[in-house]
């Protein structure tokens, strides 16, 4: 049996009606490393969103809109973007109870950003009125298969031994990113400017993002196809832990999902 990716999906207006979009591209780059993709809805109630995590192996958070500052205790700027905030409050609830199981988990792009709050990190609403010496980070008329600027990979981190790497060319199309990792992540990947382009727990057994989008690249770069399969193997690993019983309460955990706004 394929371990079971649980993905993300966007929610945008479409035709004047609500519709979950999700990128053919990141179905594809989990199901052609050997998972299998399942999108999940978004949902509120602690008991739904648990019996979703029994059905899956391991998360994937995909890229999407920016997130409501509320949820990392700021205001929002003027150059804040769009928001989704069913999608806010379902992502981070998701990644708590999923830490909590010691699910493996994988975040692109906005991912990254949302496992950063979740796990009480902060991010940049907007880099380039934040950080003025910030480099360009979003690539125009520029299709997301082709690199747009290098990222430096941190010695001995998990993320340079799965890509076999210390320097890597990417994608890029974000204006939010990542202002001080989360407590127990550390930072993996960063751009020439210092903008944080990785990060990975050091806390969970397999808990990884970055900021790039390499479900565009790695078809055209086979190298971007080990993050994917490094990610099914450990949900695979998790799967086979479930199957002979050796996590023991994962079916009753009974942590409260709290994703309440900070008052």
């Amino acid at each position: 049996m394929k371990p079971v990716i649980g993905v993300i999906p966007s929610l945008q207006l479409l035709d004047a009606r609500y519709s979950y979009t999700m990128r053919p591209n990141n179905a594809e780059a989990i199901s052609d490393q050997g998972g299998l993709p399942l999108m999940l809805p978004y949902a509120e109630d602690s008991g739904a969103l648990q019996q979703m995590l029994s059905l899956v192996d391991g998360i994937y958070f995909t890229g999407g809109c920016d997130i409501l500052p509320a949820y990392f205790g700021e205001e929002p700027i003027k150059t804040l973007g769009g928001l989704c905030p069913p999608r806010d409050a379902f992502e981070i609830a998701l990644y708590r109870l999923a830490a909590a199981a010691d699910m493996p988990m994988f975040g692109v792009c906005r991912g990254m950003q949302i496992m950063n709050v979740a796990a009480g990190g902060s991010i940049y609403q907007d880099l380039y009125s934040q950080v003025p010496e910030a480099g360009s980070h979003s690539q125009k008329d520029l299709s997301g298969q082709y690199a747009f600027h290098t990222i430096r990979l941190a010695a001995g981190s998990r993320m340079a031994e799965i890509l076999g790497a210390d320097t890597v060319p990417v994608n890029s199309f974000h204006h939010e990113s990542v202002k001080e990792a989360a407590p127990g992540y550390v930072v993996s990947a960063v751009a020439p400017d210092g903008i944080i382009e990785g990060m990975e727990s050091r806390s969970l057994t397999y808990s990884l993002a970055v900021q790039w989008h390499p479900e565009y690249m790695y078809t055209a770069s086979p190298l971007f196809g080990k993050l994917y399969r490094s990610f099914v193997e450990a949900a695979a690993s998790y799967r086979e832990k479930k199957r002979t019983k050796a996590l023991p309460g994962f079916f009753c955990l009974n942590q409260p999902a709290e994703t309440s706004l900070p008052e």
